[in-house]
């Protein structure tokens, strides 16, 4: 099985700490996995930038690249 690496900007990871969401964590484990997971959550390609995606859980909005 191949495993993708999940990283954080430092913005990000301060944001992150401040979280209380078990869904946000779900989320990340499952990226390791399926860098796009279309089948379980909302995603949608961002247009005008090559292979980034947005993954929407409720407010909360991560990036994929």
């Amino acid at each position: 099985m191949i495993m993708f690496r999940v990283e954080f900007s430092s913005r990000a990871k301060k944001e992150f700490d401040k979280l209380k969401e078990k869904r946000i964590e779900d989320v990340l484990e499952i990226l390791k996995i399926d860098p796009i997971p279309a089948r379980l959550y909302d995603v949608k390609k961002l247009i005008g930038l090559k292979d980034t995606f947005r993954i929407r859980i409720g407010k909360i909005r991560l990036f994929t690249q």
